[in-house]
């Protein structure tokens, strides 16, 4: 969440996720040490990495958006943000929850608090927004299917999962789930029927 001028420790009282970390860490997997850092500027969250494995996206608190970490230089390659009305970006939100396509062609992220699912050209350096999708509850988390055609994305408030079909950028349909389910993270699977 953007802290804003609370401190941790207000944020944690209230019971809220805080993380003081500020950076990516890059890993050699053959000794499982760290050999770099990619400093993001504020708390990440999220992360997704592109097939093609050039790109981490990232969101970070304070961020209306993500950032796109470059894994050849360990810079940032990118702060893409989302647009938004000035109303919208008056009222206090975050970003979290990213899914990039199969293809790598799109990136796909929520912003919480405002209920607005955003996509992106990730062919595009930087990646530029080519939808925006409304789902009118608080969008948390969300998933794509693996033949990259359709949006799951869950609202705990509002126990639902809105499902966004990313060709016509709409959601299609909304899956109402029991009161207090508070659905958040989840996965989509093809599994094989026999």
């Amino acid at each position: 969440m953007d802290r804003g001028t609370s401190s941790v420790e207000a944020i944690k009282q209230s019971g809220l996720p805080t993380s003081l970390n500020q950076k990516i860490y890059v890993v050699d997997l053959a000794t499982h040490r760290a050999i770099d850092a990619i400093d993001t500027g504020d708390a990440p969250r999220p992360i997704a990495i592109n097939p093609n494995g050039k790109y981490l996206y990232v969101n970070v608190d304070g961020l209306q958006g993500f950032l796109a970490l470059d894994l050849e230089t360990h810079e940032v390659a990118a702060r893409v943000e989302y647009s938004l009305t000035e109303r919208e970006k008056a009222r206090p939100s975050r970003t979290h929850g990213l899914w990039v396509s199969p293809d790598g062609k799109q990136v796909w992220t929520c912003d919480v608090n405002l209920g607005i699912v955003s996509g992106f050209d990730a062919t595009r350096n930087p990646p530029t927004q080519i939808a925006r999708v409304e789902t009118n509850v608080p969008s948390y988390w969300l998933e794509g299917t693996p033949d990259g055609k359709t949006l799951y994305v869950t609202s705990a408030p509002g126990d639902v999962i809105s499902v966004i079909d990313i060709a016509s950028r709409k959601v299609t349909s909304v899956i109402q789930l029991p009161k207090g389910s508070a659905p958040k993270r989840m996965l989509v699977l093809d599994v094989p029927v026999e």
